[in-house]
């Protein structure tokens, strides 16, 4: 099974971001015909679920490996120039204003709603806050 995965995942022949595309467009495909799935009530919600779950753990798997062949690659070319520094830090904080920018349209949005599902948005979006702050602009120290 993982042979064939990484065979689909070849990195000489596509670039990093046209595969993480592809694997994020991908599940985003297997999601929404779940979701129709369910609408139609072809599928029930136990078994909307588990097939949700499955999605994602297998979405979460193909892009671990994909990104562990990336970063040993990465490393075996060498390191990054300070100019790759540069953008990875200029990224970093357009990542930062525009996840802010969402948290701040999200409550707008839902205002007058029930708080129970705002606050665990919101908090998500924490989470990828406090993950993008955190994170090392790629390997860099």
């Amino acid at each position: 099974m993982l042979t064939l995965v990484e065979r689909v995942i070849d990195m000489s022949r596509m670039k990093k971001s046209t595969v993480l595309l592809t694997i994020c467009v991908s599940t985003a495909i297997a999601l929404a015909i779940l979701v129709i799935l369910a609408i139609t009530r072809t599928l029930n919600p136990q078994n909307f679920a588990i097939g949700c779950a499955i999605v994602m753990i297998v979405s979460i798997i193909v892009m671990a490996l994909f990104l562990r062949r990336t970063k040993e690659s990465a490393e075996a070319s060498g390191t990054m120039t300070a100019s790759n520094n540069q953008i990875s830090y200029r990224s970093k904080h357009i990542r930062v204003v525009l996840i802010l920018l969402w948290l701040v349209f999200a409550l707008w949005f839902t205002r007058g709603g029930s708080w129970v599902p705002r606050l665990i948005g919101a908090s998500v979006l924490v989470l990828f806050l406090i993950g993008t702050l955190l994170r090392k602009a790629n390997g860099s120290s």
